[in-house]
């Protein structure tokens, strides 16, 4: 079991509307994705105060997402391993750097 983790991400407010996103590292291993809105403007659009909406990675998937977002975020850094390296190390992610001459 992961233990669960979750972080705020982003969150604005103004007289309409306050929207937050959360990103939730879930106990059985998936990734939650998640935001709400709250305000007149959401009662306006929705007839109702507030509305959450969320994307959900299952365990199974998260290698795959990971792998297409370190894609994605390293692609043409010449860099790419010294950078990864250094952002686990930040992060406290458990890695192994090898090398061979």
């Amino acid at each position: 079991m992961t233990k669960e983790k979750t972080v705020r991400l982003y969150s604005d407010q103004n007289a309409q509307s306050r929207r937050t996103i959360d990103l939730t590292l879930r106990a059985n291993g998936s990734i939650r994705l998640e935001a709400g809105d709250v305000g007149p403007l959401v009662e306006r659009m929705f007839g109702d105060g507030d509305y959450e909406f969320w994307v959900t990675v299952e365990p199974d998937a998260v290698a795959a997402l990971c792998f297409a977002l370190l894609q994605d975020r390293f692609s043409g850094d010449a860099n790419a391993i010294d950078h990864l390296r250094s952002f686990c190390e930040a992060e406290g992610v458990r890695c192994d750097f090898g090398s061979w001459a």
